[in-house]
């Protein structure tokens, strides 16, 4: 005994030690790969995860893989390993950052134009924030699924979700989702053609939302500019069109925004040269746009809109819009390679999500019979205790009843003292 015991204790020690160097391995490739925005060092940090048998940190390596593989398009690997993190925190319990991946998850299906699965996800997220009383993830996922009914020109429904989340982000003073709310609602009313008015209210009240944040608002204002020029270039409005449209060009170009912003400056200048009859002009503003669309960095129906300008183009340069219409379908069918590679991968997910869910399942079963097991376990003892108590009372009782007639029967028996 004497010598086993400092043996075990030994054993255990070190394995304490080496699970601590292990911990501190993960963390520092963790930390690492996130510095420098390494997809190999977050690969090796998933591989010390692995050997700690720890699903927590092995969720955070796979989540931190899809989410810098997301980043540089290998849109295929990225899902997968979202997938994987999913699963994870899932064994983890992590919620929070389960309902991170949903999110991840519903937004790369959103980009590759499943809008339905991307709804699912989002959806599905929402539940479960509401359970968890996460109002940030639930308002952030409910306006992303807004912005997914708009996306699949499912209007009202969109419409109804901003209107809803409108009460609780002016309550919280959530200022950006409120604006971008009101964005959208502008952009909606353009669409379907409510009129100038009701797009300008929209579009003054996404700027409005802003009270700390002067750089948003910013990106608000320049919004408003060549959103309600889209309207002019509409009614016919051409003149009003071109200048607020270079009015927004000029405070865009005073920051760095996102080409998307000035891919929608441009071609909407562009139109209001060509409708204005200024076809040089009209030329030289979808030139700029092509210098601005990278097709790979935008949603993929911005592919279609692209191949417009390129169309467009070809009426006074057939040389170029021939080199740029190539680029554009050769990019369609590696949309098309990415939408089957979506399907085949949203397969795995369901089989490994129903393999998932049938585990959980059979967990509960077994821990409800564990459950009912030590219930009746505890049943028995209590049983037990309440009878042996009850046997011990009867016996005491007897023994006690047996001492009482011994003392009445010697009393009785006993000669009583005479006076001699």
């Amino acid at each position: 005994m004497s010598v086993k015991f400092p043996l075990t204790f030994m054993l255990l020690l070190l394995a304490l030690i080496h699970n601590v160097e292990a911990s501190d391995e993960f963390q520092q490739l963790y930390d690492s790969a996130k510095k420098h925005k390494s997809i190999p060092l977050a690969e090796l940090s998933l591989k010390s995860a692995k050997s700690l048998e720890n699903d927590e940190l092995i969720a955070r390596a796979y989540f931190l893989i899809a989410y810098y593989q997301k980043n540089q398009r290998m849109y295929y690997e990225s899902l997968n390993n979202y997938f994987s993190a999913l699963e994870y925190y899932g064994k983890a319990g992590n919620h929070k950052r389960y309902m991170d991946t949903l999110h991840g998850i519903g937004n790369l299906y959103a980009k590759g134009g499943f809008l339905k699965e991307a709804m699912d996800f989002y959806q599905e997220g929402i539940v479960l924030a509401k359970r968890e009383k996460d109002i940030d993830r639930e308002l952030s996922l409910r306006y992303q699924l807004a912005k997914t009914y708009r996306m699949n020109e499912e209007y009202d429904s969109a419409t109804n979700m901003y209107q809803s989340l409108m009460p609780t982000l002016i309550k919280l003073k959530k200022e950006h989702l409120m604006s971008q709310c009101y964005l959208e609602m502008g952009y909606i009313v353009s669409v379907i053609g409510l009129g100038y008015d009701t797009a300008n209210f929209f579009y003054t009240k996404a700027i409005e939302a802003y009270r700390t944040n002067s750089k948003d608002q910013s990106v608000a204002e320049i919004k408003k500019k060549y959103r309600l020029a889209y309207i002019n270039n509409k009614n016919g409005e051409y003149k009003s069109a071109k200048k607020s449209l270079l009015s927004a060009l000029a405070q865009a170009n005073e920051s760095t925004y996102d080409p998307e912003m000035m891919v929608d400056i441009y071609s909407n200048l562009g139109d209001a040269y060509e409708y204005l009859g200024v076809t040089d002009s009209a030329i030289m503003m979808y030139k700029q746009v092509l210098d601005y669309i990278d097709v790979e960095d935008f949603d993929f129906n911005y592919v279609w809109n692209a191949k417009l300008l390129y169309d467009y183009c070809k009426k006074f340069d057939p040389a170029e819009s021939k080199a740029c219409s190539k680029v554009i379908y050769d990019f369609t069918d590696e949309v098309v390679e990415f939408k089957d590679k979506l399907v085949e991968a949203n397969v795995h997910y369901q089989v490994r999500a129903a393999n998932y869910h049938r585990e959980n399942e059979l967990l509960y079963t077994q821990r409800q019979n564990n459950r009912e097991l030590i219930n009746l376990m505890i049943f028995l003892a209590l049983g037990l205790v309440i009878f042996s108590g009850l046997v011990f009372y009867l016996y005491e009782r007897k023994r006690r009843i047996e001492k009482w007639r011994k003392v009445l029967k010697e009393l009785t028996i006993k000669p009583r003292f005479t006076k001699n």
